[in-house]
């Protein structure tokens, strides 16, 4: 990890206060990145599990299913869900919305 002590330039830094290749800033990005990302994601994920049952749209589709007389089995969840991230990867890959 990078430290932020001031030092004098007549005194040698130790290692870690300094960034000597391409590895150490690598490593920084990624671990500030994947923080800040369980950060969020975390507590949204949490959220957005308990909630589910109560959204409008998420009663819908049990409405539908259940006026269908048909349950979701969980490998179907699956599927559907995998198909959505799918679907979330292929747009920001291809950069459709930039081009709106």
């Amino acid at each position: 990890m990078l430290s932020f002590r001031a030092f004098h330039p007549e005194q040698e830094p130790d290692i870690l206060t300094q960034a000597n290749g391409k590895h150490e800033m690598w490593y920084g990005v990624f671990l500030w990145a994947l923080v800040s990302s369980l950060f969020f994601h975390v507590p949204a994920g949490l959220l957005a599990l308990f909630t589910l049952r109560h959204h409008k749209y998420g009663a819908a589709i049990a409405g539908v299913y259940r006026a269908a007389g048909k349950e979701m089995i969980p490998f179907e969840a699956l599927t559907l869900g995998t198909g959505q991230t799918f679907c979330v990867v292929v747009v920001s890959f291809l950069r459709i919305l930039a081009t709106l």
